[in-house]
């Protein structure tokens, strides 16, 4: 058995639940989790998730078959998840502010 592979799961119809998503990821290969997405303010879903794949060439198996493909009525687009560290650094360039008087 080869090493867990997380993929992102993107442009989920809101509705969604994690039985759905797991019915439709589950015929690729065996899943340890499921994890939908919630607005921090709101609660509700922000129409993307992450499937935790137990073997990493079934979940190569999922993006290449399920990438681009129609789920609950929208085209879902589904690739390998990448790591957020450091996200910030590159998204906002850090200020120096001079506070002599």
């Amino acid at each position: 058995m080869g090493e867990p592979c997380k993929i992102f799961v993107g442009n989920l119809s809101y509705d969604a639940s994690e039985d759905e998503i797991r019915s439709k990821f589950d015929e690729f290969g065996r899943i340890s989790e499921v994890a939908i997405i919630n607005d921090r303010d709101t609660g509700r879903p922000r129409g993307f998730a992450f499937v935790t794949f137990e073997d990493e060439s079934a979940a190569k198996d999922a993006i290449g078959n399920l990438n681009e493909t129609d789920f609950m009525g929208r085209n879902i687009t589904v690739k390998e998840a990448t790591s957020r560290k450091g996200w910030w650094r590159r998204r906002r360039p850090r200020r120096r502010w001079l506070w002599r008087r």
